[in-house]
Protein backbone atom coordinates (compact mmCIF):
# COMPACT_ATOMS: atom_id res chain seq x y z
CA UNK A 1 0.00 0.00 0.00
CA UNK A 2 1.07 3.37 -0.63
CA UNK A 3 1.70 5.74 2.71
CA UNK A 4 -1.76 7.71 2.12
CA UNK A 5 -3.21 3.96 2.53
CA UNK A 6 -1.01 2.98 5.48
CA UNK A 7 -2.10 6.37 7.13
CA UNK A 8 -5.66 5.78 6.81
CA UNK A 9 -5.75 2.40 7.84
CA UNK A 10 -3.76 3.40 10.92
CA UNK A 11 -6.48 6.11 11.37
CA UNK A 12 -8.93 3.17 10.83
CA UNK A 13 -7.68 1.06 13.93
CA UNK A 14 -7.63 4.34 16.09
CA UNK A 15 -11.32 4.93 14.92
CA UNK A 16 -11.67 1.30 16.01
CA UNK A 17 -10.32 1.89 19.51
CA UNK A 18 -12.34 5.25 19.78
CA UNK A 19 -15.88 3.26 18.90
CA UNK A 20 -14.87 0.81 21.67
CA UNK A 21 -14.06 3.15 24.29
CA UNK A 22 -17.24 4.72 23.16
CA UNK A 23 -18.98 1.40 23.41
CA UNK A 24 -17.43 1.33 27.34
CA UNK A 25 -18.81 4.90 27.77
CA UNK A 26 -22.65 3.52 27.22
CA UNK A 27 -23.04 5.26 24.20
CA UNK A 28 -23.98 2.62 22.15
CA UNK A 29 -25.73 4.84 18.81
CA UNK A 30 -22.42 6.65 18.73
CA UNK A 31 -20.35 3.26 19.01
CA UNK A 32 -22.32 1.90 16.05
CA UNK A 33 -21.24 4.42 14.24
CA UNK A 34 -18.00 5.04 14.59
CA UNK A 35 -17.90 1.54 13.66
CA UNK A 36 -19.35 2.18 10.63
CA UNK A 37 -17.45 4.74 10.09
CA UNK A 38 -14.01 2.68 10.91
CA UNK A 39 -14.80 0.30 8.02
CA UNK A 40 -15.75 3.19 5.68
CA UNK A 41 -12.09 4.30 5.92
CA UNK A 42 -10.62 0.98 5.65
CA UNK A 43 -12.45 0.28 2.35
CA UNK A 44 -11.99 4.07 0.66
CA UNK A 45 -8.29 3.56 1.54
CA UNK A 46 -7.85 -0.12 -0.62
CA UNK A 47 -10.52 1.51 -3.11
CA UNK A 48 -8.08 4.65 -2.99
CA UNK A 49 -5.24 2.43 -3.82
CA UNK A 50 -7.14 0.92 -6.99
CA UNK A 51 -7.80 4.49 -7.88
CA UNK A 52 -11.82 4.28 -7.49
CA UNK A 53 -13.67 6.85 -6.11
CA UNK A 54 -17.21 5.99 -4.74
CA UNK A 55 -19.59 8.70 -3.34
CA UNK A 56 -21.96 8.22 -0.96
CA UNK A 57 -21.17 6.36 3.03
CA UNK A 58 -22.62 3.17 2.24
CA UNK A 59 -19.62 0.03 3.44
CA UNK A 60 -22.00 -2.42 1.18
CA UNK A 61 -21.72 0.20 -2.11
CA UNK A 62 -17.89 0.50 -1.42
CA UNK A 63 -17.40 -3.56 -0.90
CA UNK A 64 -19.77 -3.50 -4.33
CA UNK A 65 -17.29 -1.51 -6.10
CA UNK A 66 -14.14 -3.30 -4.88
CA UNK A 67 -15.65 -6.64 -5.86
CA UNK A 68 -15.15 -5.26 -9.75
CA UNK A 69 -11.15 -5.49 -8.93
CA UNK A 70 -11.00 -8.49 -6.45
CA UNK A 71 -13.02 -11.16 -5.37
CA UNK A 72 -15.19 -10.58 -1.75
CA UNK A 73 -15.77 -13.46 0.44
CA UNK A 74 -19.32 -13.19 1.79
CA UNK A 75 -18.88 -12.61 5.09
CA UNK A 76 -17.51 -9.47 4.26
CA UNK A 77 -20.85 -8.28 2.01
CA UNK A 78 -22.42 -9.24 5.55
CA UNK A 79 -20.59 -7.45 7.60
CA UNK A 80 -21.09 -4.48 5.34
CA UNK A 81 -24.86 -4.88 4.79
CA UNK A 82 -24.95 -4.93 8.89
CA UNK A 83 -23.04 -1.93 9.57
CA UNK A 84 -25.13 -0.02 7.19
CA UNK A 85 -27.73 -0.62 8.91
CA UNK A 86 -26.35 2.09 11.79
CA UNK A 87 -25.53 4.45 9.26
CA UNK A 88 -28.29 7.10 10.05
CA UNK A 89 -29.93 8.92 7.13
CA UNK A 90 -31.13 12.29 7.46
CA UNK A 91 -34.84 11.67 8.02
CA UNK A 92 -33.66 9.01 10.58
CA UNK A 93 -32.60 11.61 13.07
CA UNK A 94 -36.48 12.24 14.36
CA UNK A 95 -37.23 8.55 14.63
CA UNK A 96 -33.99 8.07 16.36
CA UNK A 97 -34.64 5.79 19.19
CA UNK A 98 -33.26 2.52 17.88
CA UNK A 99 -32.85 0.82 20.97
CA UNK A 100 -29.94 -1.08 20.57
CA UNK A 101 -27.97 -3.87 22.61
CA UNK A 102 -24.39 -4.10 23.55
CA UNK A 103 -24.49 -7.14 21.51
CA UNK A 104 -25.55 -4.74 18.43
CA UNK A 105 -22.80 -2.83 19.19
CA UNK A 106 -20.51 -5.86 20.08
CA UNK A 107 -21.65 -7.14 16.38
CA UNK A 108 -20.40 -3.66 14.81
CA UNK A 109 -17.16 -3.32 16.10
CA UNK A 110 -16.15 -7.24 15.41
CA UNK A 111 -18.22 -6.37 11.62
CA UNK A 112 -15.35 -3.13 11.24
CA UNK A 113 -12.51 -5.31 12.31
CA UNK A 114 -12.85 -7.93 10.36
CA UNK A 115 -13.64 -5.33 7.59
CA UNK A 116 -10.25 -3.84 8.64
CA UNK A 117 -8.23 -7.44 9.01
CA UNK A 118 -9.50 -7.67 5.56
CA UNK A 119 -8.13 -4.46 3.56
CA UNK A 120 -4.94 -4.59 5.58
CA UNK A 121 -4.23 -8.05 3.68
CA UNK A 122 -4.72 -6.61 0.98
Amino acid sequence: MVSRSVECMRQARKDLQYAQSVRDGGDLEWACLAAHHTAETALRAVLNDYGIQVRGRSVTNLCHALSLQITLAPSILVAAKRLDAHLVQPMDLMNSSRNLTVEDVNTAIRDASQLIDFCERL
